[in-house]
């Protein structure tokens, strides 16, 4: 039997939705509401909902008995307006405590999705790859830094297969941080900086999963593997496409990246008076404006293809925002 931690979430009801498809039976541990599985309707029937919770020792070990594998899902996924002890409370304790309760219950695999978050940004300008110095500049990044620590420690102590996959940003349906930027597409205006050269790195959650599945079935053991949509992208083909698939057109116009930046730092405080995460940011003017690849030669060596291409994976995503009325 399969676990998934975090089902319920964006990432974690893809990966339940193609896992579905076979034949092994599944768990999902959740923390309450069933969120994003209930858009699998009468699937649900087939699959073991157990509630618990990261910091819920006595669920884990219910969660995990009579598990052979666990696809690790479940954390503060992002950078957020939480105190930075919730960060390491979730991505470090808590994972702690899955691992020992993994360990009781004599589990065989553990699939841990990560971040590419860990390494910060690419110091030289070259693509990051697995060997890239992990130099996080976030709170998210460091306990995500630390999570993946604990798992090749903790699991080749005990003797526990495992690997790690880190993706970028990820986007698709039943995500809701992208959906800013469809709806600022969807005005049809949109600062560029540096004309939108910049390379830009995400992933579709479908090719995401297909790559979990990948690393799952092909990874070695307590080896890390950097994924991201097959292709890179620069941020101007990007958004024309999504303005397309909306069918709007966009009229982008060049901002230097000083007055993005400095707006940045006083939106961010301005939110934050109000314990709000801000739209942008600072950082937001980095990423518009300043390549920052990922190298997944690793992932090709697997066989890890892009197998939804970029038109479609808007179009589907931009089908869904419309369906949901958030667009």
């Amino acid at each position: 039997m399969i676990l998934i931690t975090g089902a319920s979430g964006f990432i974690g009801s893809h990966l339940l939705e193609e896992l579905l498809k076979g034949k092994e039976k599944i768990r999902v541990l959740v923390r309450g509401e069933l969120d994003n599985l209930e858009e699998l309707g009468n699937k649900l029937s087939k699959i073991e909902i157990v509630k618990g919770d990261l910091l819920d020792k006595d669920s884990l070990l219910k969660a995990t008995k009579n598990i052979n594998k666990v696809y690790h899902l479940a954390a503060i996924s992002r950078p957020m307006n939480i105190p930075k002890k919730v960060y390491y409370d979730i991505n470090v304790s808590g994972l702690k405590n899955l691992l020992e309760a993994c360990k009781k219950n004599k589990i065989r695999k553990f699939v841990h999705v990560s971040s590419m978050s860990v390494f910060g940004f690419s110091r030289d300008g070259k693509p990051l790859n697995e060997n890239s110095p992990k130099l996080p500049v976030s709170e998210y990044g460091k306990s995500k830094k630390l999570g993946e620590e604990l798992v090749l420690d903790f699991c080749e102590k005990n003797k526990i297969w495992c690997v790690i996959i880190r993706p970028p940003m990820v986007f698709g349906p039943r995500d809701f941080q992208f959906l800013r930027l469809f709806k600022l597409i969807d005005t049809g205006f949109f600062p560029l900086l540096k004309g939108g050269k910049a390379k830009f790195e995400f992933c579709y959650v479908k090719n995401l999963v297909n790559g979990i599945l990948l690393v799952d079935k092909k990874g070695r053991n307590l080896d890390d593997y950097n994924i991201n949509d097959g292709e890179t992208y620069n941020i101007k083909e990007v958004f024309s496409e999504i303005a397309r698939q909306e069918g709007k057109k966009l009229f982008p116009f060049s901002v230097p990246v000083w007055i993005v930046r400095f707006a940045g730092f006083i939106v961010q405080d301005i939110y934050s008076l109000f314990g709000k995460m801000a739209p942008f940011s600072s950082g937001t003017a980095l990423w518009m404006s300043k390549s920052n690849m990922i190298d997944i030669t690793k992932m090709k060596k697997l066989g890890y293809k892009r197998k939804i291409s970029l038109q479609d994976s808007i179009k589907e995503t931009t089908e869904w925002y419309k369906n949901q009325e958030l667009l």
